[in-house]
C-alpha cells in the first residue's frame, strides 16, 4: 500500500510537472487578434485548456502591453470556463470584464465574477461554451466600442 500511494503521488507530480509546457501562447494571440481601435481583441477557444491556463494567458497579455480584450474559453476536464479581461487602462475607462462574465455565465450554467479588468465563470455544461464566447465577444465589443467612440 505505501508503494502504491508513492506512485500515484508520482503520477500527480508528473501532471504538475508538465503544466508549464502547456502554456498558452500569448505572442500567437496577438498575432491572430483583430483590431478594434487601439485594441487588440482576442477571441478564442482553448479546448484543452484549464481556469488557471487561461488567467496565466491574461497574465502574459498584460506583460505584453498594450489595449487589449481577451475573451477566451478552456474545457478541460469537461469542466467549461469562461476569461474575460481587458487592459487595465481600458479598465479604468469604463470596460467591466465582471458584468460581462456576469451575463454570460447562465449559457454554461454557471456563475461568476471578477474585476473589471479580469473576470471569470465556470460552469456545468461544456455544450454551451461556444454560444457563451460568441455572446461574450458580441457584449466585449459593443463595450469597446462605446469606450472607443467617447
Amino acid at each position: 500500500e505505501a508503494l502504491l500511494g508513492r506512485v500515484r503521488e508520482a503520477e500527480r507530480g508528473g501532471r504538475t510537472a508538465a503544466a508549464p509546457r502547456s502554456r498558452l501562447d500569448a505572442s500567437a494571440a496577438l498575432r491572430d487578434a483583430q483590431q478594434a481601435g487601439a485594441a487588440a481583441v482576442i477571441v478564442q477557444p482553448y479546448p484543452e485548456a484549464d481556469a488557471s491556463a487561461l488567467r496565466a494567458l491574461v497574465d502574459d497579455l498584460r506583460a505584453a502591453g498594450g489595449r487589449f480584450v481577451a475573451v477566451v474559453t478552456g474545457a478541460a476536464d469537461g469542466q467549461p470556463t469562461l476569461v474575460v479581461a481587458a487592459s487595465r487602462d481600458l479598465a479604468s475607462e469604463g470596460f467591466d470584464a465582471a458584468d460581462v462574465v456576469r451575463q454570460v455565465a447562465p449559457l454554461i450554467r454557471g456563475g461568476g465574477g471578477g474585476r473589471a479588468d479580469m473576470a471569470q465563470a465556470g460552469g456545468s455544461d461544456p455544450s454551451g461554451l461556444d454560444r457563451a464566447l460568441a455572446e461574450a465577444a458580441r457584449i466585449a465589443l459593443d463595450a469597446l466600442h462605446a469606450i472607443e467612440a467617447r
